[in-house]
């Protein structure tokens, strides 16, 4: 998988963005006479992206991940059924990440690493009723300096005590060295970086406690009801109070998530509906100063359906209803002086340049967000060649939603307007 994309505009007073992705992934499956099989996989992946700020207020950044990656797995299955899986995952990486904070002060971090990973599990189905997958993982070395001798066990357990209710519960440690450092502050991020937790932080750690119930309506029709509660602690976060080269890049910080998400299926081998509505909240954590990431929607609906006409025809359709995302508002400007040349006077307006002076962190909601996508496609096969067609409509009543305010001028920016789209797609 290799892309590009580049964002030039010729106003100056705009940023330009760039960024691209190199995949390459190889995976060999491999069953033998006995009831065994193995996996291998080996995949590089390299990713670059960059602002240019030109003549905004927008700050620069930069950067590379360097990703190459080797596991693996065996599985051994049972006459009970239960089955047995262990394996070891091999993974060096190299970050680099430039950006600048609040003040201006820069950042400029440059990781590398490796880990070895070995992992385990056990899954028990053997019982109608009852069902279990039980592992863990444990990092011989980690990517990070202090990522190595964690464990991460983790559980999933099901019981039915009737036929068509399953009562579901799981909880697990895991484990992240990689993490993506965004600035809150900002109005639109079309990338965010990656960076290796450096040596003076532990990696951040997460743990997740879910539990739910499925309950079997008929043969064609499933509800069900799911909670979680997730908190990390050691988070990497940009230091906005950076006023010197020897203040630490980035901070520890918490995060905290919970909600609830109901779901309904509904498939028949015409026609298939799927819905779902999640209530969910998030918040980090720095010190002692708690606000909304900027992912925090509250209510979330998602509603699609696909109808199989016949001879390769099918139908789509696709709602989806979101609150709005919190924003950092902006307070006002004033004239931070900035000389740019020693043999201008202070009160030279060359020397003097808007300052953005903004409120609390992500006290603002975006208005709501919702839109229809409708699409019709045709497969067939002509010779040796799987062909398909596919024409969609994005967002179909044309709803104005909203992207971002600029700062600058407080113009609003929407997203797509209404927008046909095809698609023709060759298989060998």
């Amino acid at each position: 998988f290799l892309s590009g994309d580049n964002i030039n505009y010729d106003d100056p007073g705009r940023e330009d963005f760039k960024w691209n992705n190199n995949i390459l992934g190889f995976e060999w499956l491999q069953v033998y006479d006995v009831p065994l099989y193995s996996r291998l996989g080996l995949s590089f992946s390299g990713f670059n992206g960059k602002i240019n700020p030109n003549g905004t207020n927008i700050r620069p950044r930069e950067n590379n991940v360097t990703d190459v990656n080797f596991s693996f797995d065996l599985t051994n299955v049972f006459e009970s059924k239960d089955e047995l899986g262990a394996g070891f995952n091999f993974k060096a990486l190299s970050t680099k990440l430039y950006l600048k904070n609040n003040q201006g002060i820069p950042t400029d971090i440059d990781e590398f690493g490796g880990s070895f990973t070995i992992y385990g599990k056990y899954k028990f189905l053997r019982f109608e009723t009852f069902g279990a997958d039980i592992g863990t993982r444990y990092n011989l070395t980690g990517v990070s300096k202090n990522g190595g001798g964690i464990p991460e066990p983790r559980i999933s357990l099901t019981y039915r005590p009737f036929p068509y209710i399953a009562l579901k519960g799981a909880w697990g440690i895991y484990m992240q060295e990689v993490s993506t450092i965004s600035d809150e502050n900002e109005v639109i991020n079309l990338f965010e970086p990656w960076v290796i937790t450096p040596e003076y932080l532990d990696p951040a750690t997460a743990i997740h406690y879910v539990i739910g119930t499925e309950v079997n309506l008929s043969e064609l029709s499933t509800i069900e009801i799911e909670g979680y509660y997730k908190v990390v602690h050691n988070l990497p976060i940009v230091n906005q109070n950076k006023i010197f080269s020897f203040d630490p890049d980035l901070i520890s910080g918490r995060g905290e998530s919970y909600g609830w998400e109901f779901s309904y299926k509904y498939i028949t081998p015409v026609l298939s509906i799927l819905s779902s509505y999640t209530l969910s909240w998030a918040y980090r954590s720095v010190g002692d100063y708690l606000y909304y990431p900027r992912y925090d929607s509250r209510n979330g609906v998602n509603i699609s359906a696909a109808y199989e006409i016949g001879s390769g025809w099918q139908a789509s359709a696709v709602w989806s209803f979101n609150t709005g995302l919190p924003f950092t508002p902006l307070e006002g400007y004033y004239d931070k002086f900035n000389p740019n040349d020693l043999g201008v006077g202070w009160y030279s307006d060359e020397n003097f340049k808007p300052f953005l002076i903004l409120g609390d962190r992500n006290i603002k909601r975006l208005p709501n967000y919702h839109r229809l996508d409708l699409s019709i496609s045709k497969s067939l096969q002509l010779g040796f060649l799987n062909l398909g067609i596919d024409v969609s409509v994005i967002n179909v009543y044309n709803r104005e939603n909203i992207f971002y305010f600029k700062r600058e001028t407080g113009e609003r920016v929407n997203m797509l307007p209404i927008l046909p789209t095809a698609t023709v797609r060759i298989k060998l």
